[in-house]
């Protein structure tokens, strides 16, 4: 209340200008677990189709409370935030200081009575449920290894900032020593290619769709990972994104 308090005599410093689908959003960096972060262009319809796909994982439902459980500088903090209010969900900010405590995490989502949220998978290692309100669990961003839950269903999600968040998804259905990453959740189309840029059943997975812009004033960096599609006549769509992961 203090902070809002007078923003009524405040103008806005520029009149809105509605946005095409190109135009940038927003730029969000890297982890740098790869080198020094990388700054990358989010635009206005790669993070739409991003909270639509977030929508899925999620299965929103009449009545559902939405935990918004990821940090603002995580590429997911947007469908995180913006998935569950399109759909009218209402959303209750988990404190940055339960994101890594199993127990009080798993406390405060029976108190506020939160049925789908984000939880990482090395806090998932030692989460246990309470209470009977939280039904579905999005986990993502690292390996899911040995994670099955009986009394909610867990979902292994598929992204990075390059694919504007989540892109692939599978429902767990056992544990697995090295849980499949699924299928694409929304419209995007998935190649495995080869060195050589060929199809194959094992090779780097490449990803068509409404995919980020760039990175920040890196040019070269961004032809190398943003590639023209050689299948655009099928998918639909004209650039590429090389993630560098491999995948069969």
């Amino acid at each position: 209340d203090d902070f809002l308090e007078g923003i009524d005599a405040f103008s806005p410093i520029a009149d809105f200008q509605e946005p095409n689908a190109e135009d940038t959003a927003l730029v969000i960096y890297t982890s740098g677990s790869t080198g020094r972060p990388k700054g990358v262009i989010q635009n206005h319809i790669g993070q739409i189709q991003a909270i639509k796909r977030s929508s899925v994982y999620m299965d929103f439902r009449e009545g559902d409370i939405f935990g918004s459980n990821t940090p603002f500088y995580f590429v997911a903090a947007m469908q995180d935030v913006f998935s569950a209010f399109c759909h009218g969900i209402p959303t209750v900010l988990i404190p940055d200081a339960f994101r890594g405590d199993p127990e009080n995490l798993a406390d405060f989502i029976d108190r506020e009575g939160i049925t789908a949220a984000f939880i990482t998978p090395k806090v998932l290692i030692y989460f246990k449920k309470k209470g009977t309100s939280l039904r579905r669990v999005l986990a993502g961003s690292e390996r899911v290894s040995q994670l099955f839950f009986d009394d909610f269903t867990l979902v292994n999600g598929y992204g990075m900032s390059e694919s504007a968040g989540g892109v692939l998804g599978f429902v767990v259905d056992q544990k697995y020593d090295n849980t499949p990453i699924g299928r694409p959740i929304g419209d995007e189309k998935i190649h495995i290619l080869d060195e050589n840029g060929r199809e194959a059943d094992e090779g780097e997975l490449c990803i068509a769709g409404d995919v980020a812009s760039g990175y920040h004033n890196l040019p070269e960096l961004t032809a190398e990972t943003f590639v023209k599609n050689p299948f655009e006549k099928e998918d639909g769509y004209p650039v590429l994104l090389r993630t560098g992961d491999l995948v069969k």
